[in-house]
């Protein structure tokens, strides 16, 4: 559209209702074809329970152990204490300790409850993982793991822990659409 009109016009848009493309063979047509980029890998950013990324409230304790990531872990008995950590991605991961002293811990997502996780098992495991999908593409966002004050009926307490959380960025780029690009030709 150059953005020139006829003077009776009262728009400068242009509809096209057919295109037809005919072969000058004297004057060969010129295809422009952008190449779809190939996507990077996806970035995987570790946070352990030590990091000062993770915003703890209410009252959590640092257990040393070498079986867990980073050799740690924090736990609370705290009713309504819980940890926090923003993000650039487009997935998490939260990882956890089950045992039998441990309650259900409730999983929001920018400010959204998304899930609970009933962290109790009759034996000790390390390093268990809950997967969240948070977007399709990679944006700002804010995890948060809240001690619920419940129990399964068969655990002892209600404490709720945090090894790690890992999130992950697609590192995919923008791929605009292919261009076509055809250049008159004179007859």
């Amino acid at each position: 559209n150059s953005g020139r009109k006829n003077p009776n016009a009262s728009m400068t848009r242009i509809d096209i209702d057919k295109l037809v493309i005919t072969a000058n063979t004297s004057i060969p047509p010129t295809i422009t074809y952008i190449p779809t980029p190939t996507p990077s890998p996806q970035s995987i950013t570790i946070y352990e329970d030590t990091n000062p990324a993770l915003v703890y409230t209410g009252s959590w304790y640092n257990w040393s152990d070498n079986n867990a990531s980073g050799d740690s872990m924090h736990y609370t008995d705290n009713t309504s204490a819980s940890v926090r950590l923003t993000f650039y991605g487009t997935n998490f991961n939260f990882f956890y300790t089950p045992n039998f002293n441990k309650g259900v811990a409730e999983v929001f997502l920018d400010g959204l409850k998304i899930n609970e996780i009933d962290m109790y098992s009759p034996t000790l495991q390390y390093q268990q993982k809950r997967s969240y999908q948070t977007s399709i593409s990679d944006s700002m966002h804010t995890v948060e793991i809240r001690n619920s004050g419940r129990k399964n009926p068969n655990a002892s307490m209600t404490r709720i822990d945090i090894d790690k959380i890992e999130t992950i960025k697609s590192n995919t780029p923008f791929i605009p659409p292919p261009q076509l690009t055809l250049m008159p030709t004179s007859k």
